[in-house]
């Protein structure tokens, strides 16, 4: 769905400001918001939706047998899946 309007931006911590003044409605990453839920400046409007978020972790052939590399990686998919932002 296509969502228009008098204002816009692509930044995500300007439209959180804007929701939070009153202009309206945000759909944002729980990345990005998920204090804000926590402390209740913002609810859900849609508890049971959720859009996917695609994450990569794309490195070079040499770096990606680094152990550093993999801890790294391996952290970030534990957290981006079951970590605080998995709701």
């Amino acid at each position: 769905m296509k969502v228009t309007g008098p204002i816009t931006s692509n930044h995500s911590d300007i439209v959180t400001q804007w929701t939070l003044e009153g202009y309206g409605t945000v759909m944002a990453s729980v990345w990005d918001i998920a204090a804000k839920l926590e402390s209740g400046a913002l609810g859900r409007m849609l508890p049971n939706h959720a859009q996917r978020a695609d994450v990569w972790a794309v490195t070079s052939t040499r770096s990606s047998s680094s152990a550093k590399i993999r801890v790294c990686v391996e952290f970030l998919k534990e957290q981006l899946t079951s970590g605080p932002y998995m709701r």
